[in-house]
């Protein structure tokens, strides 16, 4: 997928219920293409920006913005947050392998009540458990 793509994909599947909700600042994944000129400038149609990211991703710069600190200061995206990053590689594993966690939790349903409102309920009831 190329950023003009995922432009599209704000323009006709996020921006109008993000700008419903009152979002104003959104943080996406740490991806170039994500950060890209095309891809902020379609979530500005809605008057959301893009949380900066980290690393080589172009809108870094951008970070004074949005913290009014230098961005030597900071790192960026928040890439260890795990609310901000709910697949980071730790808490992955964590609520893939911890009893109780997210996964087992999920499997023991039954097919039935595999749907994504049981899929959400478990991550609220399974996210408490992490350490």
């Amino acid at each position: 997928m190329n950023a003009r793509e995922l432009g599209y994909v704000v323009e006709k599947e996020f921006g109008d219920g993000l700008q419903a909700a009152g979002v104003e600042i959104f943080i996406v994944d740490n991806d170039r293409r994500a950060h890209s000129k095309t891809v902020r400038d379609e979530w500005a149609k809605f008057g959301i920006k893009v949380w900066p990211g980290a690393g080589i991703v172009g809108d870094r710069c951008l970070i004074s913005e949005f913290t009014d600190k230098d961005e030597s200061e900071l790192g960026g995206f928040p890439v260890d947050s795990p609310d901000c990053m709910v697949n980071d590689q730790r808490v992955n594993h964590s609520w893939k392998n911890l009893a109780g966690g997210l996964y087992s939790t999920f499997q023991k349903r039954k097919p039935s009540r595999q749907t994504i409102g049981g899929f959400i309920n478990d991550i609220k009831s399974t996210w408490e458990n992490l350490s």
